[in-house]
């Protein structure tokens, strides 16, 4: 299986993604959902952050058995509430993960360095994101009262409290994402809107209700007692944003001017898992199904991406966590059952 795959990629190394149904190595450990991944980046070990309340650290070398189920090499156990994401910061070899909280530990050792809870009291975290600034390694904490919150890894304190949305009632911050060269930051709501602001200062760029958006059209939000979750924001290399909602509606937008470019043909229902390498769109539907969209191909308006799906016995369960390992071209997925696979 792996000869025959490596022949292929070898062929031309530069290729886009291109998905064969092949799972090459499958990790058992995880009792419950695969919430996210983090992934170094020389691809020789990850992170899986679980509703089971533990973090489990695998290896990713190739042993050449893709019927073998592989155990982890070691499981953090310290976390009180199922996870939401976790994040490697490799330069200091530690771990962040969050649940209702943040804990900071040593990757080598499972050590507890430091937890951090809300500055804010009667509020929790609810998303998390590494914001990779050279000098001063920053991890951005989404609350459940809209608020952005920075902690210093070094420090291993909160530094900044920023009010991304000033409404009544406040929504849930549930994703976060960050432009590459690090002009804007971020975050999507549970009640459909999205705001950017600059990193550096907390300055809100721009915000907007993507329900509002409508044949290329903004508007300006006004709030609404609809809840429709933002589910995923990925930025581009292009310095676009890429959202999902619970809509099922996938959108392309200039962050800091909160404008519309066009919407992303994904089909339905949403989209549990979306993930961006270099101008490649990797998508999972609620069905299982992949869409893949090759080199630029999503930023025109007409074009319709590849589509594949995953056989039933690739994996137990629905997909509930994705991340492309572009070294190898290949994909880590997770499922709400617990299993993850790394696929081909």
């Amino acid at each position: 299986m792996w000869a025959g795959l490596w022949e292929t990629r070898c062929q031309n190394m530069r290729s886009p993604y291109k998905f064969h149904n092949i799972k090459l190595q499958t990790y058992i450990g995880h009792k419950a959902a695969v919430k996210g991944f983090c992934v170094p980046d020389d691809e020789q070990f990850l992170f899986s952050a679980s509703k089971d309340r533990t973090v489990k650290i695998w290896s990713l070398h190739n042993r050449g058995d893709e019927m073998e189920m592989y155990q982890c090499q070691r499981t953090y156990s310290e976390h009180q509430r199922p996870l939401l994401a976790v994040q490697y910061v490799q330069n200091l070899k530690q771990v962040v993960s969050c649940d209702s909280t943040v804990h900071l530990w040593d990757a080598e050792t499972g050590y507890l360095i430091r937890q951090v809870s809300s500055a804010t009291p009667g509020t929790t975290f609810t998303a998390m994101a590494l914001i990779p600034f050279a000098f001063q390694p920053l991890v951005a904490l989404g609350t459940s009262d809209s608020q952005l919150q920075l902690m210093d890894i070094r420090s291993k304190a909160l530094v900044h409290k920023w009010k991304v949305l000033k409404l009544e009632p406040s929504g849930v911050v549930k994703c976060i994402t960050c432009d590459e060269h690090l002009k804007w930051l971020a975050i999507g709501s549970n009640n459909d809107i999205i705001a950017t602001l600059d990193p550096s200062t907390g300055e809100v760029l721009s915000s907007w209700k993507t329900a509002e958006s409508s044949a290329g059209v903004w508007k300006p939000y006004a709030y609404s007692h609809e809840t429709d979750t933002i589910l995923q924001l990925k930025a581009t290399r292009r310095g676009l944003l890429i959202s999902s909602n619970g809509n099922g509606v996938t959108s392309l937008w200039r962050p800091k001017a909160g404008g519309l470019v066009h919407h992303i043909k994904v089909g339905s229902p949403s989209l549990h898992c979306l993930d961006v390498y270099k101008d490649h769109l990797v998508a999972i539907n609620g069905n299982n199904q992949v869409f893949v969209y090759h080199s630029y191909e999503f930023y025109n308006q007409a074009a319709s991406p590849a589509q594949h799906k995953w056989q039933s016995k690739v994996l137990k369960g629905n997909i509930s966590a994705m991340t492309l390992l572009p070294n190898n071209q290949t994909v880590l997925i997770g499922s709400d059952t617990g299993q993850i696979a790394l696929m081909a």
